[in-house]
Parts: C-alpha cells; structure tokens; sequence
C-alpha cells in the first residue's frame, strides 16, 4: 500500500495560534494528524516554520513539495519516510521544512498504516497494554501563566492508582477540590486557568502551593494515593550563573532548597530543576527516590539523551516529538530509553491541538505529562487513553513506576 497523497491545511491550537494539520492517503485509507507548539522551548529544538504573521503558508508549500517527494513510498516504511523527509530537509535542527511540516506527516503516516492494517493506533505502534501514570499539571505558574510563581508546573501524580480509571477519578476529584478551595480562599480570580488548564492564583511562593495541594489531598483522603512532582523549567529564570528565584540563588543554593523541598513534601519528580546549560549543577544533583528529568537539557534528541545517560545529569528524558520532528527519531529515543531503564515520560505541549496521538505513544511508557481535565484539547488525550483501556479490558493494566 502506497502513499497517493498528502495534503496539509491551517488549524488553530489550543492558544489560538496557527498551526498544521495534514492529511496522507492511501489509495481509500487516510491518516490524519495535527502538531502542537511549546511557550517554554529549550535552544536544541527543532525549528517550527512559521511566515511573519503566524500563519503556516511556508509550511504548506513545503507540504506541497513532501507531497510530490513521498507518493509511492510504502505506507508501512515508516523508517524509510522518516529519513527521506530528513534528507530532503537536509539541516541539522529541520530548518528548511520545520519541525512541524515533517512531524505532521510522520504522525499521519503512521495513522494512516494503522488504518490500512486495521489495528488501533497503539496496537500498530507495538505499544503493549500498560497504561501510563498521568502527572496532571493543576497549577500553572512560570512561562504557562502571569501569576508570579517561578515554579512552572505544580503536579499530583495518582501512582498509587489501581487502575488508569482510578487515577483519572482521582485527578478530576482533586481538581474540582482545588478549585473550591482556592475560590473560597482566594475569590473567583483564583480559579482562572493557565495555558495548560491548570488553575492561576495569584500566589508567588512554591511553599504556599504545595501547601495548599497537601490540605486538597488530605482532605480527600488521598495523601497515601498521590504524590506531587514539578516541572520548574529553571530556563526561564537563568541568567548569567543567576538563579532569580524567589530570591536570587547560585546553583548549590538552589539544590539545597529541592533538597528541603523533598524532604518536606516527599515529591515524587522534578523536571528541569536546572537550566540546560548549568552542566555541573545537573552533575552534582542527586536526590534519592526523586525521578529528575531532563526537557530543555535533552529536547527529545537521541545524542543528549545518550551524553546526559553517561553523565548521570537525570534519570528520565521528557519525550516531546515536536521537539525532534519525525516518529521515528522520536521512538529511537524511547527505545534507548527502555533498554537502558533510563525514565521516559511522553507529554503534551502548552499550544496543543485535539490529536491524540501523544495518548497512544504514552501506553508502555509509564508516565504520561497532561494538564488536569479542563480544556477539550486535554480531556482528549484523558479520554484516548480511557477509550484504549477499555478496548484491552482485563489485558489492560497500570504502569508501577515511582513506586
């Protein structure tokens, strides 16, 4: 079964702006796929092409040209299309097509396969039946919102779930709770949402936060059923050998305050406690039983991830395709990952799009980074991975990582 046809159109995210869909045709069989774009972006990420005005135009001439370039390829060689799509763009960080353009229709190519093969899109990808642990991002600071916390993602992670089912009821119920509890607290202001649908209150200290998430789960009777983790995307707050935290902190300084942190609120997981050029505070950095994981350090991209291994900088890579811009450059990573018990934690973007793919690449992984169930662009992938436990029934079962 051969590609026919490739045709991209303009769609909007989940941040208004403009982004690519595009669909591949096999003969009568499609596959449709949409790319989301990142705020917080670390330097090694592959370029997205977008025109001056933020439309896609370039990008879809450059489908036009992926168009005439890929009819008659095997809509099975996903490996093969990859590198063809690599070699025509022919720049190390996808310059000339975009991450975007060439992601879209590896995405699609693959969901057009799986159409043809008549298997769900997971069961084609050979992702096993493990559902992963969802960390629900309820509280948005940093580059995701204009609160005035430094923190960027403030995570509850229900890994003590017995199910993917228990955890999503979980997450929702405490959700729901933290929003009643910041309303009566705080006001109605509080409850706003960020960029990735987590609640916005005007709060600047990370303490005040976790404190308010330890009440929520204590009283729900859920502190021995979930932990809490953070996304601190220290990027963002990096100058110059400067942490300007909460108030300004070398390195050693602020490894001494996750130090207290852990200890106090035993977190589960930090993702970029450091910023992606701090290569000694990543070295030195070494809690025990905490997951630290590499996003801006790694950006999906197989040569850090191997250098970050050796280092011993983390012991997880976040997996973000947009970031590298093809399937297959995407699976080397996970790959790697696997066969070196190396953390992977597969996640959405905060300019995301209704396409569910990240939901069906996450089965098998163990972990799966979303924002609560607020915002259809986030209950989507909540619902995919739903909908596929259902489809396993009792071959179905939940990932016991971080336990």
């Amino acid at each position: 079964m051969q590609i026919t046809k490739i045709v991209g159109r303009e769609i909007l995210d989940s941040r208004g702006m403009w982004t690519i869909e595009v669909t591949v045709f096999a003969g009568t069989y499609v596959g449709i796929a949409s790319v989301p774009c990142g705020k917080s972006v670390g330097t090694g990420e592959a370029f997205v092409l977008r025109d001056t005005n933020g439309h896609m135009k370039h990008a879809l001439q450059k489908i036009i040209l992926l168009d005439k370039h890929l009819r008659g390829y095997s809509i099975f060689d996903q490996k093969i299309v990859d590198s063809a799509m690599i070699a025509l763009d022919g720049t190390e960080d996808k310059h000339r097509f975009g991450e975007n353009t060439l992601l879209a229709v590896s995405l699609a190519v693959a969901r057009c396969a799986a159409s043809v093969s008549r298997k769900e899109l997971f069961q084609y990808l050979k992702r096993g039946s493990e559902l992963p642990v969802p960390f629900a991002n309820v509280i948005n600071g940093g580059l995701h919102a204009g609160n005035g916390l430094k923190v960027q993602e403030f995570h509850i992670v229900p890994y003590k779930a017995r199910s993917f089912t228990q955890a999503v009821c979980y997450v929702q119920d405490i959700y729901e709770e933290l929003g009643i509890y910041l309303k009566k607290k705080y006001g109605a202001a509080a409850t706003l949402v960020g960029d990735e649908g987590g609640y916005a209150p005007c709060l600047k200290k990370t303490t005040d936060v976790l404190d308010i998430l330890v009440k929520v789960l204590d009283s729900l009777h859920l502190s021995h059923h979930v932990g809490l983790a953070l996304d601190v995307a220290a990027n963002s707050f990096y100058q110059k050998g400067v942490y300007h935290f909460e108030k300004k902190m070398t390195s050693s300084q602020l490894s001494q305050y996750y130090y207290s942190l852990i200890d106090q609120y035993s977190l589960l997981s930090l993702e970029d406690p450091f910023a992606e050029t701090d290569y000694a505070a990543w070295k030195s950095f070494s809690p025990r039983k905490v997951q630290v994981i590499g996003d801006d350090l790694l950006v999906t991209h197989l040569e850090k991830v191997q250098h970050a291994y050796r280092e011993r900088w983390c012991s997880a890579v976040l997996v973000k395709p947009n970031q590298v811009g093809t399937l297959t450059e995407t699976f080397d990573v996970m790959q790697f990952a696997r066969k070196h018990s190396f953390g992977c934690m597969v996640s959405h973007r905060s300019g995301e799009t209704n396409d569910t793919f990240i939901a069906d690449l996450s089965v098998g992984c163990g972990q799966i980074k979303l924002g609560p169930p607020c915002r259809g662009e986030r209950v989507a992938k909540y619902n995919r991975l739903l909908e596929i436990q259902s489809f396993l029934g009792k071959r179905a079962t939940y990932a016991k990582v971080l336990r």
